[in-house]
């Protein structure tokens, strides 16, 4: 059954750039939630600042893919922070997203309002547009995730690159 508030598709949304633009916008939820991103600095990062592992994807996902965010907001701690994402089936996608581009190209070419547009699209399509979700939910809602899964809070700790063990317990019970 369809909510009463769903949408249809933009008219264009399912071709050229606005094709492009949800299949970002896909990607781009799930790496932020993956890997405890904040929405800007999802949308700013370059193909460069992504290091795939090596050889094929799956076998290698106990290494990782390794993010460098280069203006994190706690740059007064660390100038260059690094994110890794385990989650085989990401890596994949993400090196399949990447193929081909150069260096230099975001990874994402669209604006933090498109995406959240497009997500919060989403969200009406499956009627949880009530929920109060933003795209700063999926921070802490990764982090939720992955306290409830493995329970282990200092993992959760450098994962998210907090300094504070009072910072993440925020994180997770606001969420």
């Amino acid at each position: 059954m369809a909510c009463p508030t769903t949408r249809p598709l933009a008219r264009n949304s399912l071709s050229g750039r606005g094709r492009e633009h949800y299949w970002a916008s896909m990607l781009a939820t799930w790496l932020s939630f993956e890997g405890l991103l904040r929405p800007g600095e999802t949308s700013v990062l370059r193909v460069s600042d992504l290091c795939f592992p090596d050889g094929v994807a799956g076998e290698d996902s106990q290494q990782g893919l390794v993010i460098t965010i280069k203006k994190p907001k706690t740059r007064r701690l660390w100038q260059t922070q690094f994110v890794l994402v385990k989650c085989p089936e990401l890596i994949a996608w993400l090196r399949w997203w990447c193929a081909g581009c150069s260096r230099d190209r975001l990874v994402f070419r669209f604006s933090r309002r498109q995406w959240y547009r497009i997500f919060q699209h989403g969200l009406e399509r499956l009627c949880l547009e009530d929920r109060g979700f933003t795209l700063g939910s999926l921070r802490s809602g990764g982090a939720t995730w992955h306290f409830r899964t493995y329970e282990n809070l200092s993992t959760l700790q450098y994962l998210g690159r907090w300094a504070r063990a009072d910072t993440l317990r925020y994180s997770c019970t606001r969420h």
